[in-house]
């Protein structure tokens, strides 16, 4: 399977299958008084995203400044007026629930990004993805899996690693990434780099192909993944 090659180095270990599946969000219908309420629980769950990440990026730090400074998108994408105040917006027009107005948001959002070219831009949209999918998680009360429970050697492979996933991996088991999404100016790129391990993104159907325990190879030179 080929993928972007973003750190390099080669890893050979057990995949761990992580679940990045996306929740299916269901459209509710509330009254004009459920509805002001049900916006006070979406600035919530953005209060409450805002705290993780500011944490987030203190134990950022103490791996690396240039990791760091990345999950700053995500600060700011969290103050951006046009994402909160269109999900505002959708909750009061269309008297619905919290998680469906969000994603309606971030469809909108995600239209917009498919007619860019710039590769810097367009790897903002899976950051915007990521952002979106931990607010979702906090409206809906999802506990996280626990990576920082992994006690052997293995290669995380995933449709998509948010920074709360690379922050909790044990550092001395995890020998590299590999994931669906993300391109050349993925965080999961920069993360890698700074543990020295290999990473590759964008390999397509990966989570379908492998299954946890299978021994795989992870080439970041040539961007290869190999199941042996």
């Amino acid at each position: 399977m080929k993928g972007i090659a973003v750190s390099k180095g080669v890893a050979i270990a057990k995949a761990y299958l992580l679940d990045s599946t996306k929740f299916c969000i269901i459209k509710n219908q509330l009254s004009e008084l459920e509805a002001e309420n049900e916006i006070e629980r979406f600035n919530q769950a953005i209060e409450k995203t805002k705290l993780q990440m500011t944490e987030i990026k203190k134990r950022a730090e103490k791996i690396a400044d240039k990791y760091a400074v990345i999950l700053d998108t995500y600060s700011l994408l969290l103050d951006d007026d046009i994402l909160v105040n269109e999900t505002i917006q959708n909750i009061r027009t269309h008297k619905t629930n919290a998680e469906w107005a969000l994603n309606e948001t971030l469809n909108n959002f995600l239209k917009l990004f498919d007619n860019i070219n710039d590769d810097y831009l367009k790897g903002k949209k899976d950051d915007l993805d990521l952002l979106v999918q931990t607010i979702l998680k906090n409206l809906i009360g999802h506990s996280q899996e626990s990576l920082s429970d992994i006690q052997e050697p293995v290669i995380i492979a995933t449709h998509s690693l948010s920074p709360s996933d690379t922050i909790m991996m044990p550092k001395n088991f995890v020998k590299g990434l590999v994931t669906e999404a993300g391109g050349k100016t993925s965080h999961v790129g920069i993360f890698a780099a700074a543990l020295g391990i290999p990473a590759i993104t964008g390999v397509k159907a990966l989570t379908s192909k492998i299954n946890s325990d299978d021994q795989i190879v992870v080439d970041g030179i040539d961007g290869e993944v190999i199941i042996n």
